[in-house]
């Protein structure tokens, strides 16, 4: 009996040492694959005279960058104030208040001098009712969304009926774009017209100098927690998705900075109320493409990059 027993450990042990040895052989892989495939990048990154032709090319398809925000007063105006620095020839902003009962849309309101407008919509897509539309007379190009709260997905949704451009950037709320980020990352679409989402790199904002809506010094954050997140998303995006995306295999299009087909999305039924939305909205764009018949990519580039804040506890 208690050699019956030694075997069944012994063999549980085995078991779990080659599952072990399993799972990292494939992490090793993948991160060397990546490595291989980011250093390869960046020697083909656009240097700043390609970027400043790119910025005159007629065929640079115009978005509109959705941010959902809900009780973000601390930190919209510099997500904002970064969104409009960005060296792109035609772009909106399309902020959604997302039923917020802090007096962030009242802040917003009076930064960016904005009025009342009416916005004829065509309601294709489901979300909560719409209170009132407002344009800044500072930025033509900024329309600020106030509706009943419904969830960041509801909030995406709403985004989406107003934008009107055919590519829509999702941008969360507490995130900083650098300036040639929306400009690296849209282009993707003009050198591969199969693509129908594509990803950018998030790092960690948090210990970073901030001066005005730009990071003029990057810092490690002085957290522990924060610095395991640090670490984790440097893994994440520059190994995995790196990886993933060469397979066409991604699965996730981070909702903190991603570039969709706006036709696509509304074809599906935009975004739906769930925990892990950007993931699910990237699953089904697979599923739609796959059935429909679409030649289609899902792509993730390491060089566009977004900068975001993440918990300190």
């Amino acid at each position: 009996m208690i050699e019956t027993v030694g075997l069944v450990l012994l063999g549980w042990q085995l078991l779990v040492l080659g599952y072990y040895v399993l799972v990292n052989v494939g992490y090793l892989f993948i991160t060397v694959f990546a490595f291989r495939d980011v250093s390869h990048g960046m020697s083909a990154t656009a240097d700043e005279d390609q970027l400043r032709r790119r910025l005159v090319d007629a065929n640079l398809r115009p978005v509109s960058v959705l941010v959902p925000a809900h009780n973000e007063i601390a930190t919209i105006v510099p997500t904002v104030e970064s969104i409009l620095g960005s060296r792109y020839p035609e772009f909106e902003v399309v902020v959604v208040d997302d039923g917020s009962t802090d007096d962030m849309l009242p802040h917003l309101l009076a930064h960016f001098d904005a009025e009342p407008v009416d916005v004829p919509v065509q309601r294709r897509l489901q979300h909560a009712e719409v209170k009132a539309t407002y344009l800044s007379r500072r930025h033509p190009q900024l329309l600020i969304v106030s509706k009943e709260g419904g969830g960041k997905s509801d909030a995406l949704n709403a985004g989406i009926e107003y934008a009107q451009y055919p590519l829509v950037c999702a941008i969360d709320a507490d995130s900083m774009l650098e300036a040639d980020a929306l400009l690296r990352l849209s282009q993707q679409f003009l050198l591969d017209r199969r693509l129908v989402a594509v990803g950018g790199a998030v790092r960690v904002l948090n210990g970073c100098r901030v001066e005005g809506s730009r990071i003029t010094e990057v810092r490690a954050p002085r957290g522990l927690l924060e610095c395991i997140q640090a670490a984790e998303y440097t893994r994440g995006f520059l190994a995995g998705r790196v990886a993933l995306s060469r397979f066409r295999s991604l699965l996730i299009v981070s909702g903190a900075f991603g570039i969709f087909r706006k036709d696509l999305l509304v074809a599906i039924g935009g975004y739906r109320h769930t925990v892990g939305e950007d993931m699910d909205i990237v699953v089904r764009l697979h599923r739609h493409c796959i059935e429909s018949g679409i030649d289609y990519r899902v792509s993730f580039v390491p060089e566009p990059v977004c900068w975001t804040q993440v918990p300190k506890d």
